[in-house]
């Protein structure tokens, strides 16, 4: 089984960091059998920072649904993107014929199985707002902690082209994660979510699964799972997604004629 995992960044940015992402990818316990393929967008953002702004947010979505559709292309049975937005999920889906996951939306229903309450910390300010929607978009806003659901650190991180976080970033970031994650659980959070891949791959290489009793969700390993179970759906004769209403799939002919009136090839 190959899943694609789309590194929701600029190809530049992936590869200042691809030792760091490769090494993430192998702790989200993948089957034996499967193969996570690791990949940049074409184009993408090149600063954390520009994902705090609603209009750039776009322009990166467009790209990752591109992605995704290119992922099937090349032959993946699975395709995530791998940025905590879920930019473009929901469009790809539309004409996908491969599961296409998201961090967001698989680490939600994972906290929702682990726990009563979950919340979500980000590593900046500037994303609360689009999370926030996230949790209504996704119906499960019921199921995060009444009080502030979606907190970010207090020292924020960022990260861009110029450099990568380095080893001490990191480490500050944990801790400022397991005072946030802390906070939260005082407010009846059981299972807290990274939002953030950036900072969901620190947590990860640091080992951090637990903050006390609460348990930590990798958003990734949400995703991949997610995706296997999909996979394994589709081979055995079963539906993985349905095409009545949100889904339904229009015709290849339309899709590759709006698509050429767009611009796109």
């Amino acid at each position: 089984m190959k899943i694609h995992v789309l590194f929701g960044g600029s190809p530049q940015l992936f590869e200042t960091g691809e030792e760091l992402y490769n090494a993430y990818a192998g702790l989200t316990c993948p089957r034996p059998e499967t193969e996570l393929i690791m990949k940049p967008l074409k184009v993408g953002l090149t600063e954390l920072e520009h994902y705090d702004y609603t209009y750039f947010q776009l322009l990166n979505a467009q790209q990752a649904s591109e992605g995704l559709l290119q992922a099937e292309k090349e032959g993946a049975d699975a395709a995530i993107m791998c940025c905590f937005f879920d930019p473009g999920l929901r469009n790809a889906r539309g004409v996908c014929r491969i599961p296409v996951l998201g961090l967001a939306e698989s680490s939600m229903l994972f906290a929702s199985l682990m726990g009563r309450k979950f919340a979500i910390v980000v590593p900046r300010p500037g994303q609360i707002p689009v999370e926030e929607d996230l949790l209504v978009l996704y119906r499960l806003r019921s199921l995060a902690i009444d009080h502030m659901p979606i907190r970010s650190l207090r020292n924020h991180l960022s990260a861009g082209i110029e450099r990568q976080p380095d080893e001490t970033d990191m480490e500050v970031a944990v801790e400022d994660f397991l005072n946030v994650s802390r906070a939260c659980m005082e407010d009846g959070a059981e299972v807290i979510i990274p939002g953030c891949s950036m900072l969901s791959m620190a947590l990860a290489l640091a080992n951090v699964t637990q903050v006390d009793d609460a348990v930590v969700v990798d958003p990734l390993t949400s995703a991949v799972k997610l995706a296997e179970a999909m996979v394994d759906l589709g081979q055995g004769g079963r539906p993985w997604i349905s095409r009545n209403l949100m889904y339904k799939s229009p015709a290849e002919e339309d899709v590759a004629q709006i698509r050429k009136m767009f611009g796109l090839t």
